[in-house]
């Protein structure tokens, strides 16, 4: 299991390109070349489909295995670094058992050329900048309407508050301050009434 952030494996910082998925689908066909097709493909299938958040069964034939693994290579590409981890940690258990895989340089020079924007230092996946990145969408600001609204609610809210204490001049204080408030922060604003000015309301 490689390194990296936690959140990386919850919350998904982006997809891997494509030309990373057809890189190492082609890789794993050169590993096929070294014995049992279909095995190695079972293999490959058994990590993708856990990046996936899935399971995988036996394929019935070798066609089938290939083809239920790119399956899962799509649905796992989702998330690049679930993605380039199942393909390092397959890679990894079958050079254990004495076939020849892609090592970590030939791996990061296909990451470097599709801008993945992650390198590969294990036992670390290191996110390099580069490369798409996902964009957090900004909460909309508060229309003027809104923030003008949210403003006169709360300080006629404390103005009622005062005049239920008995506390009638700060109530009357607290509306003077509310309309100097509001005609000073809009001041020069455009509105569907005219321009507030000061104190007052301009019409256009």
């Amino acid at each position: 299991m490689l390194e990296f952030s936690g959140d990386w494996r919850f919350d998904s910082p982006g997809p891997i390109p494509d030309g990373v998925l057809e890189d190492f689908t082609t890789l794993i066909g050169r590993v096929t070349t070294q014995g049992d097709h279909q095995e190695v493909f079972e293999r490959f299938k058994s990590y993708f489909a856990a990046a996936a958040g899935t399971t995988a069964s036996w394929s019935s034939s070798t066609s089938w295995a290939q083809s239920d693994l790119h399956t899962l290579m799509s649905e796992a590409s989702s998330n690049a670094p679930l993605f380039i981890e199942a393909f390092y940690e397959a890679c990894e258990a079958l050079r254990r058992d004495g076939t020849a895989v892609p090592d970590v340089k030939l791996i990061n020079r296909i990451l470097a050329r599709h801008e993945a924007g992650y390198d590969l230092r294990p036992p670390r996946l290191v996110a390099t900048g580069e490369g798409p990145q996902r964009i957090d969408v900004p909460h909309e600001a508060p229309s003027l309407d809104r923030q003008a609204r949210d403003i006169i609610q709360r300080s006629l809210s404390q103005s009622e508050d005062f005049l239920k204490d008995g506390h009638d001049r700060q109530a009357v204080q607290e509306v003077l301050w509310l309309l100097e408030t509001i005609s000073t922060a809009f001041q020069g604003v455009e509105t569907d009434m005219g321009t507030v000015q000061g104190k007052s309301l301009v019409s256009g």
